[in-house]
């Protein structure tokens, strides 16, 4: 079954991101679903959220055996430079779905890790993307759910994505990726804006 990948985007911050994307997971989870979760904001609110403080810090450590920690780092770093070993490392929630439900699906997340914000300068959005040359960086959420199936027999039915707020180059890689967007706000004038923001630049996006 191929998975719907669902990305939670919005220019503005503060708008209930993170917390709107765990409801989602836990709720679609629940009803028998199974469901990853990938953090792709270097602020990485969602795994320390979802996972704890102090257990993220340890998915953080890069070690002998880790040398890129277990984040998605230590998939998208040799990946984007092409090096032959690359892993994935995924964890479950400390809150999961409803136990007591009769087939609830599975939920798992990869850890986000701040070294995405180096990623993010890495992208070049101008030669990787209109030439073709290095457009494989982009496609790593979808590439990673990917080699979640082909390696790990991992078969999700959503994916859903946690994305920064801004229109940086992750942001861009993410909707690449995605057979849907989300765009939560909240009553003003600012989260309007960005919406009728969105709709400009998404265009550019297409046509790319």
């Amino acid at each position: 079954m191929t998975a719907k990948v669902i990305s939670m985007f919005n220019n503005k911050g503060g708008v209930g991101k993170t917390t709107i994307i765990w409801n989602l997971a836990v709720s679609i989870a629940s009803m028998g679903h199974n469901t990853l979760l990938i953090d792709f904001d270097p602020q990485c609110n969602l795994s320390i959220a979802t996972i704890g403080y102090e257990e993220f810090a340890e998915y953080l450590k890069e070690s002998e055996k880790f040398p890129y920690g277990r984040t998605i780092r230590a998939y998208a770093q040799p990946y984007i430079y092409q090096m032959q070993i690359n892993n994935i490392h995924l964890t479950q929630p400390k809150h999961k779905p409803d136990q007591q439900l009769e087939k609830p699906g599975n939920l798992d997340i990869v850890p986000g890790d701040f070294w995405l914000n180096k990623f993010a300068d890495i992208l070049t959005v101008g030669t990787d993307v209109v030439s073709g040359a290095g457009l494989y960086r982009f496609l790593v959420p979808l590439l990673l759910v990917n080699r979640l199936s082909d390696t790990f027999n991992k078969s999700y039915e959503y994916v859903l994505i946690d994305l920064p707020p801004s229109f940086n180059t992750l942001v861009r890689s993410a909707l690449y990726c995605s057979d849907y967007f989300l765009v939560p706000c909240t009553p003003d004038l600012f989260s309007a804006y960005c919406i009728g923001l969105i709709g400009e630049v998404l265009p550019s996006f297409v046509k790319d």
